[in-house]
């Protein structure tokens, strides 16, 4: 069968159901669709992500960038900004929407092969491990 005619066909079948009947079938769409993606997101990785580190760098992880802004995510901008204030040097890693952190957060560092998840707990990490002059302030 033709895609378009099965098309026509599941929009008649929906705009026959009755209220409550749209949206028991809009849910159970939005879970088909959801559960696979969720899976799919929190399938297991291997650690470091960045394979071939650098001792003494810091691997800053976080969303794509646009043209004009450095990060859509007020957390990422923050994490980004303590950085360069403290003057530590870090690569900027552009993640898709699928890299997060292992406990599923964006952004994370990675220092070391070792990852630093959350914007909050990776600049105490930098700040209780000395990687910047701005810890004595």
């Amino acid at each position: 069968m033709p895609c378009h005619i099965v098309k026509r066909h599941i929009i008649e079948c929906y705009e026959c159901l009755p209220g409550w009947g749209k949206a028991v079938a809009v849910g159970a769409v939005a879970l088909v669709v959801y559960i696979p993606f969720r899976y799919w997101l929190n399938r297991p990785r291997s650690t470091p992500i960045k394979k071939d580190f650098k001792e003494g760098m810091v691997y800053l992880y976080q969303f794509p960038r646009f043209k004009n802004i450095p990060s859509i995510s007020p957390f990422c901008l923050k994490l980004e900004t303590w950085l360069r204030m403290a003057d530590i040097p870090y690569e900027n890693i552009t993640c898709c929407f699928k890299t997060r952190s292992l406990e599923g957060t964006l952004p994370f560092v990675e220092y070391n092969g070792v990852e630093h998840p959350d914007s909050a707990l990776a600049i105490r990490f930098v700040v209780s491990d000395d990687l910047s002059d701005s810890s004595h302030n």
